[in-house]
């Protein structure tokens, strides 16, 4: 083996299981076998050697590894892999040989040009083979020097953390694939994405915010001994943290938060993050002095477990509310392509957290979730009706179409007439059918052709196997802010699930494929 595919290898082995330590993390789903291992990491490396991290100069980020990785994870085969791999292969931009070499000296010098990527994927890959992604992840994007100190003769912030929120979140997300799946290339595309995406308005996140978080990191010593939770990096919490669902709630609600009061229209498009951030960003500081992070690990798995119920309710209810704004002639359900990854990006967060000292791990979960505000902002802040919600969707979604026939032997006996069998072949005919309707909504989620779904309902499936029996009225106090929080419960994932694959369609069984909805909600206000 020569050493180009010994570094390949090392990049790309085997998955791993997801990060131990954190209650949240994701599970997989069983299917996948040795030959769906080869033919994920044959695909994960093919991508890295020859495809670029954009596939157009409008900077649309490669999902081919994502898609790949999160079928693997549900339970695809060899063949499904390969053959998704080759749909997205097919317009990918190839890898473009950089100017120069990207080295420690001068790796802030060419932040935001893309040229830059395949330097920057060999910087990258070359550290985290070195010293590992919980050693580089800090210094490369937490660190004083990552964020606050220019490249020589540079004015501009190298502002990397905001660069790793940029872009609608994708470096992170990129990143997460890596720290879930124990993939150092993952890793590398991340960073690298991050290195030449723009960055978030830096304002979203105040100077005060980051000079705590320096004043509480370990030295680079001990960070690459060890990210050990010590008495000197406990971050500094202020009483009872407020509910993430009860400061929604308020923006859902507060007039200065409405597209109108900010200035938005339905052309702001990104350029509304901005508009956003000078209108309310001291607003939004506030939340974070209330939004705060206690010491121990359950404490932080609490704050992660908030912010994948916001930006679900965010995403399900928010486009539930706007639905007769969708895009599409059912007018079931606005199927918005922005807020949903919202969704699929706080899946990775409990994963990146595990590669972080407390302190930054909190600093970072805060810091997504005043991202996640904005970012629900900036769309048109959508209406969120919660008990209409739970009491117009189902809890039961089956696929449309022709169903089974079942027996006539299931469950029938003790039923002492033909009658009764039929009335209860009948009328239980969904329990009989879908007894469990994430089975058929994963099923056909796994060959539909568009990568975000995938994304999408995997995240949800994960979030119903963690609250999925959570009853109603679990919220009725701690998210008081948020009108018709008593009627939340833990069905409202799979009702998410159901909605989007109606909008997408169920291909696997017959349907179109579908469109998400990309107009957003600011003309919806």
């Amino acid at each position: 083996m020569d050493a180009s595919q010994e570094r390949l290898d090392a990049l790309f082995p085997a998955p791993a299981p997801a990060p131990k330590g954190s209650s949240v993390t994701p599970t997989r789903l069983v299917g996948p076998d040795a030959d769906s291992v080869d033919a994920l990491v044959e695909v994960l490396q093919k991508n890295h050697k020859n495809l670029h991290i954009f596939f157009n100069d409008r900077h649309f980020h490669n999902h081919s590894t994502h898609h790949m990785l999160a079928i693997y994870a549900l339970g695809a085969g060899p063949k499904l892999i390969k053959a998704a791999y080759a749909s997205h292969e097919a317009y990918q931009r190839p890898a473009v040989s950089a100017p120069s070499p990207i080295t420690k000296e001068n790796w802030k010098e060419h932040l935001g040009d893309e040229a830059y990527y395949q330097s920057y994927l060999t910087f990258f890959s070359d550290l985290l083979l070195k010293d590992g992604p919980s050693a580089v992840f800090q210094q490369y994007v937490f660190s004083k020097d990552a964020n606050f100190v220019p490249a020589n003769g540079k004015s501009e912030r190298p502002n990397m953390y905001n660069r790793l929120l940029g872009g609608l979140v994708h470096p992170m997300i990129h990143a997460g694939y890596g720290a879930e799946f124990g993939q150092m290339g993952m890793w590398a595309e991340g960073l690298s994405e991050a290195c030449v995406e723009q960055p978030q308005p830096t304002a979203l996140i105040p100077d005060s915010f980051f000079e705590e978080l320096f004043a509480s990191t370990p030295s680079i010593v001990s960070r690459l001994a060890s990210i050990a939770l010590s008495s000197s990096d406990k971050p500094r919490t202020q009483g009872k943290s407020t509910h993430a669902l009860s400061i929604l709630g308020r923006v859902a609600s507060d007039p200065q938060f409405s597209p109108a009061a900010i200035g938005l229209t339905p052309e702001s498009g990104f350029g509304g993050l901005a508009q956003v951030v000078k209108a309310v960003g001291p607003v939004l500081h506030k939340f974070l002095e209330e939004w705060t992070v206690g010491s121990t690990q359950a404490e932080l798995d609490e704050k992660i477990s908030e912010l994948m119920w916001m930006n679900t309710v965010v995403y399900a209810v928010g486009g539930f509310g706007a639905r007769k704004y969708a895009s599409n002639q059912s007018k079931e359900f606005n199927s918005d392509f922005l807020l949903m990854h919202l969704v699929t990006s706080v899946l990775f967060v409990p994963s990146l957290a595990s590669y972080l000292p407390h302190a930054t791990a909190a600093f970072f979960v805060r810091t997504y979730f005043i991202t996640s505000l904005a970012l629900y902002i900036m769309r048109g802040r959508p209406a969120l009706p919660v008990a209409e919600f739970f009491a117009t969707t189902t809890s039961k979604p089956a696929p449309r179409g022709p169903q089974p026939t079942p027996s006539t032997e299931v469950f029938t006996r003790g039923l002492d007439t033909p009658e009764s069998k039929a009335n209860w072949l009948a009328g239980g005919a969904h329990t009989i059918t879908t007894p469990n309707p994430w089975l058929p909504l994963i099923q056909s989620t796994m060959v539909h052709p568009d990568e975000h779904l995938c994304k999408l309902q995997r995240a949800l499936m994960h979030f119903a196997t963690l609250f999925g029996t959570v009853r109603k009225g679990a919220f009725a106090r701690v998210a008081e802010g948020l009108e018709g929080a008593e009627e939340l419960d833990g069905t409202l994932f799979v009702r998410a699930a159901g909605l989007t694959a109606n909008r997408l369609g169920w291909v696997r069984e017959g349907e179109a494929h579908q469109q998400w909805d990309f107009s957003g909600f600011i003309h919806a206000v």
